[in-house]
């Protein structure tokens, strides 16, 4: 299972990390039944207050673009986060990006989405304003290979070879109408939020390329040191460097001369030769 999990791509494994948060919160709803927790009660804790209750759980800005509650939204969440990853992967082959672009996607589109619902009111005239899912992190990760490669072509069921820019454009006008149309807001918001995000990735993916993961669960190995371990590693090292001296000297000699050498290389040269024995 370590090996698979190694071996697997940034993708599969951001697949992965969302289809476990949504069995622990679908087992949740089994875990309420009959009790005093009604269904959907987990959501309190991972989904984003599209309010001022973010203040209380900060990391649901975080949580909340991994987490899904319906079957068929994570479903075509995993689906579009398969194929746009994939492409995106492909397109900026920087380990690590995929990673990096989809955090940035993801915070990008609740952020915004969150300014706006409160700037204009709607959270207030809902009953539960929460915010939940990849949607905005894959938008991201499509509008960034469509920036950078806008005449890429991939096939779509239906329709036939596609260019994406034209895949990105018509994705975002929907999001755009739906948004006007106050259809799933919030959502949407968070779609266009990652949809700006993903511009600025393609535009400047090198410097973000050079911002640091934190590394989890990787501990640095000290060597303990042993009397044999160091001698050997003295002589060994020593050796080196005696071949490089021996090395140099040789080349020289064969450019000038044997008396083109001072006392002290052909003292070194006396010495290695007599070691090297």
């Amino acid at each position: 299972m370590r090996n698979l999990w190694s071996e697997s791509s940034t993708t599969v494994k951001l697949i992965i990390v969302n289809a476990i948060v949504f069995l622990i919160v679908r087992l949740s709803d089994i875990a309420a039944w009959g009790g005093t927790l009604r269904p959907g009660w987990i959501l309190e804790w991972v989904a984003m207050p599209m309010n001022a209750g973010v203040v209380y759980r900060p990391w649901t800005i975080i949580s909340s673009f991994f987490t899904h509650y319906d079957i068929v939204h994570f479903f075509c969440n995993a689906f579009t986060l398969y194929w746009f990853g994939r492409l995106f992967e492909e397109e900026f082959r920087s380990k690590g990006m995929l990673l990096k672009a989809y955090f940035l996607g993801g915070l990008a589109g609740n952020v915004f989405a969150l300014a706006v619902t409160m700037l204009t009111g709607y959270s207030e005239r809902v009953v539960m304003p929460i915010l939940l899912g990849a949607s905005g992190a894959i938008v991201c990760l499509l509008v960034a290979v469509a920036v950078a490669t806008p005449r890429r072509q991939v096939w779509m069921a239906f329709v036939g070879n596609i260019e994406l820019r034209w895949i990105a454009i018509v994705t975002l006008l929907i999001f755009v109408v739906l948004t006007i149309g106050m259809q799933n807001f919030g959502g949407n918001l968070a779609h266009i939020g990652g949809a700006i995000m993903g511009y600025f990735t393609a535009k400047y993916w090198r410097k973000i390329d050079q911002i640091p993961l934190p590394q989890i669960g990787k501990r640095k190995v000290r060597m303990r040191a042993t009397p044999g371990y160091n001698k050997d590693w003295e002589y060994n090292k020593r050796k080196v460097d005696d071949e490089k001296e021996l090395n140099r000297i040789l080349d020289k000699i064969r450019e000038k001369g044997y008396n083109s050498l001072t006392d002290t290389e052909k003292r070194t040269l006396f010495d290695i030769s007599g070691n090297n024995k």
